[in-house]
C-alpha cells in the first residue's frame, strides 16, 4: 500500500532502541501487534503526541501496510498515527488514507461478503478523517461516509464536525479575521450538504442536516460581527 522504504532520518541526540526500529521497519513487520506496539513504546514513550520525527512517520507508514489483511497491526498501526503531528504531515496523512480508501472501495467493490474492519481500523480512519482539513480534501473525506463498514460511527465523525471547526478557526476569529473564517466554515458547510439530500442513510443524513445548521448560524454571527467592525471604522 505504501511506496519503498526509505532509511530513517536519525536525528543526533535523539536515540532510538535501533533492535526495536529495525523491527518495526521490517518488510514484512514479524511482530504481532501486541509485540509491535511494545516496540512502538520501546522507541517513543506511550504519550508521545504531536511528535515531528520523520522515523516515527515511516514506523506508522509500515505498520499499515497490512490495513484490512489477515497481518494487520490495527493497534500498533493507529498508536504509531496518534503519535504523529497531523498538521506536520498532513500531505502523508491524506496518502494513507487514499490507500485505506482505495482497498476498502476495492473490497466494496468486488466481494460479496461484508468486510470487518478491527476496532484499531476504525479508529485510524476516524482519526485521519478528524485530523485533515476538510476545504483541502473534500472528496477524499466524502468517500469515507460510503464506508458500510463504519456504519454509525459516519454519522458520529458528521457530529462532531462542527465543534471541532469552530476550535480550529477560532484564532482567525480573535485576530479580527472573521471574514477569512466565513470563507472556511462555508467549505464546511458545503462539504456537509452533500449527505443532507434525501437519499442515503438517515442517521447521516440527520446528522449532515444539524452540522449544517450550526455552521450556518455560525456564518451568520461571524458576517455580523465582521459587518458591525466594517460600520466601526467607517
Amino acid at each position: 500500500m505504501n511506496a519503498p522504504l526509505m532509511s530513517p532520518v536519525v536525528n543526533e541526540g535523539d536515540p532510538l532502541d535501533q533492535e526495536a526500529l529495525a523491527e518495526l521497519l521490517a518488510s514484512p513487520v514479524q511482530a504481532g501487534d501486541m509485540e509491535a506496539l511494545d516496540l512502538l513504546y520501546r522507541c517513543w514513550n506511550r504519550n508521545t503526541r504531536l511528535s515531528q520525527d520523520d522515523r516515527l512517520l515511516m514506523v506508522a507508514q509500515n505498520l499499515t501496510i497490512s490495513f484490512g489483511l489477515p497481518n494487520r497491526l490495527p493497534m500498533a498501526s493507529s498508536r504509531a498515527w496518534r503519535m504523529l503531528a497531523p498538521h506536520t504531515y498532513a500531505i502523508d496523512f491524506a496518502s494513507q488514507l487514499r490507500e485505506i480508501v482505495l482497498s476498502i472501495k476495492l473490497w466494496q467493490d468486488s466481494r460479496t461478503e461484508f468486510l470487518i474492519l478491527e476496532f484499531g481500523e476504525m479508529d485510524l480512519i476516524e482519526y485521519m478523517f478528524e485530523s485533515l482539513d476538510i476545504g483541502a480534501h473534500a472528496d477524499l473525506l466524502s468517500t469515507v461516509m460510503t464506508f458500510k463498514v463504519l456504519s454509525m460511527r459516519r454519522a458520529g465523525l458528521l457530529r462532531r464536525i462542527p465543534a471541532r471547526v469552530e476550535r480550529q478557526f477560532a484564532p482567525l476569529v480573535e485576530s479580527g479575521r472573521a471574514d477569512l473564517a466565513v470563507a472556511e466554515l462555508a467549505k464546511v458547510k458545503e462539504f456537509l450538504d452533500r449527505f443532507a439530500g434525501p437519499e442515503g442513510f438517515a442517521p447521516i443524513i440527520d446528522a449532515a442536516r444539524n452540522a449544517s445548521a450550526r455552521i450556518e448560524k455560525d456564518m451568520d454571527v461571524l458576517k455580523a460581527a465582521a459587518d458591525s467592525a466594517v460600520i466601526s471604522l467607517e
